[in-house]
């Protein structure tokens, strides 16, 4: 009777376990690179790894504007919510031509917003705007760190909780 018990028991175990797998929430990275961070703060330096566009995660936790979640290689950190997305991503080629996994109407009309008939009458509009500068800024990179020493030097504090 009591190896019955242990039985059913260790099934049962066994059963929710597999429900709570089942149930845990996936979601996806949906910005080039997001970090995965070892507390919810934004303004912190450690970083636990990188994630590429379209990477799912497994939530852990929630909190006010940041997800614990867990990675493909199973790693366990935070990212903001505005990296993730429940849309599935599919990448096409490889990984640079990553997309969401939204629809062709949907990606015909945002690349109808601005079109170079758009850029050419915002220019002209516009003439005093050097758009050779918003093209240089395009491309400079500023490492986390930099960023840190930039927010102390002009006295910033992290909001409690992490960005919102």
């Amino acid at each position: 009777m009591r190896r019955r018990r242990r039985w059913a028991l260790l099934i049962l175990l066994l059963v929710f376990s597999a429900l709570v797998a089942m149930a845990a929430e996936q979601m996806f990275i949906q910005c080039q690179t997001a970090i995965l961070r070892p507390t919810p703060n934004l303004f912190s330096t450690k970083s636990l790894g990188e994630l590429r566009e379209g990477d799912p995660v497994t939530v852990v936790k929630k909190t006010k504007g940041w997800m614990q979640v867990t990675s493909p290689k199973n790693k366990t950190g935070w990212i903001h919510v505005s990296a993730l997305t429940k849309k599935k991503y599919k990448a096409k080629g490889d990984a640079k031509e990553a997309v969401s996994g939204f629809s062709e109407d949907e990606v015909a009309g945002s690349a109808d917003a601005f079109t170079e008939d758009a850029e050419k009458g915002f220019k002209q509009k516009n003439p005093n705007i050097s758009f050779d500068v918003v093209d240089k800024m395009e491309k400079t990179k500023v490492s986390t760190q930099e960023i840190v020493d930039f927010l102390k030097e002009g006295q910033v504090e992290a909001p409690k909780g992490g960005a919102e």
